[in-house]
């Protein structure tokens, strides 16, 4: 047994149960505690640490199981040796660290013999608070038996739970600590909530950081524009702002303002410039500077500045002060607002709506604002030509309809539908057959008669010669018929145009009737457009309007137009009733324009603001329908 000593193995362990150092300053006693109580020449403690679960695993590998010992990631904390142990059991040692240390945190203890004479290896798990950490303590022993080995690990099984205690003990600890400074945050955070001024709030938060924290000077500094201002200072009441002192402390402050994070001196790795915290500290003899930014919301609105000689501040410090002024940025900020004078207060105002309408946040939401704004500055201030809008037609200003003069057959057709012709042209034959023998036997009959007058009067038969004369001139007049209507057989056009109506080739020798029509002929050099304009457009025009059309066969070319006519009563269509208007074209009509052609025409009917002309419609239906 060893004997119990006040520096013995076991009094140092139990010493090392109420660690208060650092982490990492308990390693290398524990070790060497552990070393001595198994009377080890080695100890090694190693810490073996779970992976992290992989983001995304293939699908035909398994994921290893983080809980199995095989998973472990291996560390050395510490490694305590007795002297020089150079040799071969320490070498196979070396070769077996990760085999051993898997097989004691699977099986909690592990003793295992060395091929070396009187070698043997001692491991056990030493409990840790986190579930993701395991520690092992591997001694190795030389110049001894494995009775004596089981007795060693017997010995570290009794203190095993030094690591977990001193664990448990500094997380006691730190809980209390966390505790301690909550109820002085709260405190420091009471002190400035009941200040109704910001120059009170500003020297209670100074004065309580300094006492809390025992340092020699605490200022407290805001923003005015782009620079800052020194404005408030531990335990003094006036400041000088012409001082050099508070020249140095401003200095100070817009250093870590400039670059928008907290600032420490001596300065700690970051990359952060500290020349203005160097420069104070050489000139001001402190050794120690900590600034601090104040923020209301985002924004940076001051900067504090601690100044302490005996050390510099701890991280639980650190972070102490950061929560107060957190928490009271914007509390300090509103009591400043509420202390400037009516204009200042009213170009703050207007300078945060500024920044807000004219600064580099939310870009997009301004462009949407801006294209809004200008959308509707569009819509009511810019005026544009309103035009109705109609269906039109090509109409011929004169128009023939050619029908059959007499009952007869059809005997030769000689144009088409669409075929120009002129004024004369012949455009149907029919059969003059039948007329020509007609015509003929009335000549011969007309003859035989004008015989029989003759000779009536000849012998002086006067009612026989007056009977002769009566059928002479019947003959005559018959005959006369049939050469007008041999006249008439052929269908002729009455002026230049285009046959718009009247196919014949395929019905030549088909029997017509009297006053049946038979062909269309329009005039091509007089043509005007009927634009059907809507009810309820109609009002809009004037009789004397100007517009475009375009062609539903080009809809690529626009032809002006001009009003001539409206005509006074609306006409049914299948969309509703309908208003004639008709107009003349303002050119020579083209080559290829056709009586009957359609298609789209826009009359101008005035200069109308753009909201009226996308929404005249919509509030018409609505003040129809609801009787506005």
């Amino acid at each position: 047994m060893i004997a119990e000593t006040p520096r013995s193995p076991i009094a140092r362990l139990t010493e090392l149960r109420h660690f208060m150092g650092p982490s990492r300053e308990l390693w290398p006693p524990l070790a060497e505690s552990l070393g001595d109580l198994a009377q080890a020449d080695r100890c090694l403690l190693a810490l073996g640490t779970r992976p992290a679960p992989a983001a995304e695993t293939p699908a035909p590998v398994p994921a290893p199981d983080a809980s199995a010992p095989e998973a472990l990631q291996w560390g050395r904390l510490h490694d305590w040796s007795r002297g020089n142990v150079d040799g071969p059991a320490n070498g196979l040692l070396n070769g077996q660290l990760v085999a051993l240390a898997t097989i004691t945190a699977r099986d909690g203890t592990a003793v295992r013999g060395l091929s070396v004479q009187g070698a043997f290896v001692v491991a056990l798990r030493l409990p840790v608070l986190s579930a993701a950490e395991t520690c092992i303590a591997i001694c190795l022993l030389t110049q001894t038996t494995e009775v004596m080995a089981k007795a060693s690990l017997d010995r570290l099984l009794l203190v095993q739970d030094t690591v977990y205690l001193a664990q448990e003990f500094r997380q006691a600890r730190d809980g209390a600590a966390s505790q301690q400074r909550l109820g002085e945050t709260l405190e420091a955070l009471a002190v400035v909530q009941d200040q109704s001024r910001f120059y009170a709030a500003g020297l209670a938060l100074c004065g309580g950081l300094a006492d809390r924290f025992a340092a020699e000077r605490v200022s407290l500094g805001w923003m005015r524009g782009p620079s800052i201002q020194l404005r408030s200072v531990s335990r003094t009441e006036r400041i000088n702002r012409q001082m050099e002192l508070a020249q140095a402390l401003e200095a100070v402050m817009e250093e870590a303002v400039d670059q928008g994070a907290d600032l420490t001196h001596p300065a700690e790795s970051g990359g952060w410039i500290t020349r203005e915290h160097e420069k104070f500290s050489t000139q001001h003899h402190a050794p120690n500077i900590s600034t601090f930014l104040l923020r209301a919301g985002e924004e940076v609105v001051g900067a504090l500045t601690v100044e302490r000689a005996a050390s510099a501040l701890e991280p639980a410090e650190t972070q102490q002060i950061r929560v107060v002024l957190d928490l009271l940025g914007r509390r300090l900020d509103d009591l400043e607002r509420r202390d400037r004078w009516v204009g200042a207060r009213l170009g703050a105002w207007v300078r945060q709506r500024a920044s807000v309408l004219i600064g580099p946040r939310h870009t997009w939401a301004k462009l949407l604002g801006l294209g809004v704004f200008a959308l509707v500055l569009v819509l009511f201030l810019v005026r544009i030509t309103y035009r109705v809008e109609g269906n039109f037609y090509l109409r011929a200003e004169q128009l023939a309809q050619l029908g059959v003069p007499f009952d007869g057959y059809i005997g030769q057709a000689f144009v088409r539908p669409g075929d120009v012709v002129t004024n004369g042209q012949p455009l149907l034959q029919l059969d003059i057959r039948d007329l020509v023998l007609e015509e003929a036997a009335a000549a011969a009959e007309l003859q035989r008669y004008q015989r029989e007058t003759e000779k009536a009067r000849a012998a002086g038969a006067l009612g026989e010669m007056r009977v002769a004369e009566a059928l002479s001139r019947q003959s005559a007049a018959r005959l006369a018929q049939l050469r007008n209507r041999l006249e008439q057989a052929s269908m002729r056009s009455p002026f230049d145009g285009v046959v718009i109506e009247g196919d014949f080739h395929e019905r030549l020798g088909q029997p017509v009737r009297q006053g049946d029509p038979l062909f269309r002929v329009a005039r091509l050099d007089r043509l005007y457009i009927e634009a059907e304009v809507p009810e309820r457009d109609v009002h809009e025009l004037s009789g004397s309007d100007r517009g475009e059309i375009a062609f539903l066969s080009q809809p690529g070319l626009k032809f002006p137009v001009a009003g001539r006519m409206l005509e006074p009563a609306a006409v049914p269509r299948q969309a509703g009733n309908v208003f004639l208007y008709r107009c003349e074209l303002g050119q020579v009509p083209e080559a290829w324009f056709r009586p009957g052609m359609q298609g789209i025409a826009k009359l101008e009917a005035g200069r109308r603001r753009l909201i009226w002309v996308l929404t005249h419609r919509t509030i018409d239906f609505l003040r129809l329908h609801l009787w506005w």
